[in-house]
């Protein structure tokens, strides 16, 4: 089954929005949907954002200063909550959190290192579809050497822990060429070993 996550965040938030795009795209049964970066002519915005949540089974929102005065993201939060669709938040630390997100539990923005939030996400979505009987268990890999895109399994919990405790990064080898490279444990990119 693949499931649709719509990542929804403000203008002057661009780069945080393609890292969490580019790595829920890598894991297997996911399909992340930003509004404003799969352009289609014939749709507008309002549009794009209805129908993308509308077709999806979790909602994440990127909360930020840039965030605060736009009428967008409050009104995307709030289609969704009408939607009954989880929603997951990423709240920059000084906002007070008001509304339909009031009282929920959210991740704290790290903009410095923005990648421990995109393996916070991970982690929550995979516990999230853990909990519902659909367990993410593969992530896409791409030989740095070859270019060969194939499938590895998703490391455990313990295992991605560790490596981001220990600040390590996780060990893969290339079944066409050998070639041995590293992945990212927070954020599923690929890194040359050098």
């Amino acid at each position: 089954m693949t499931h649709k996550i719509f990542v929804g965040y403000a203008k002057g938030d661009e780069a945080g929005a393609a890292e969490v795009f580019n790595a829920l795209r890598r894991i297997k049964g996911v399909t992340p949907y930003i509004p404003g970066l799969l352009e289609t002519a014939d749709e507008n915005l309002p549009i794009k954002i209805r129908n993308g949540l509308q077709e999806s089974d979790l909602a994440v929102f990127l909360i930020t200063f840039n965030s605060t005065n736009t009428i967008w993201l409050n009104q995307e939060i709030g289609y969704a909550s009408a939607r009954q669709i989880p929603i997951i938040s990423i709240v920059e630390k000084g906002i007070d959190v008001r509304g339909f997100l009031e009282k929920k539990e959210y991740m704290v923005f790290q903009r410095a290192d923005f990648g421990h939030n995109v393996y916070q996400l991970i982690s929550k979505i995979r516990e999230e579809f853990a909990r519902l009987g659909d367990p993410l268990t593969l992530f896409q890999v791409t030989c740095p050497s070859c270019d060969t895109m194939y499938l590895e399994p998703l490391p455990s919990k313990n295992i991605v822990d560790e490596a981001v405790e220990r600040r390590q990064h996780l060990r893969y080898q290339c079944p066409s060429c050998s070639h041995h490279f590293l992945v990212d444990p927070k954020t599923l990119d690929v890194k040359v070993d050098s």
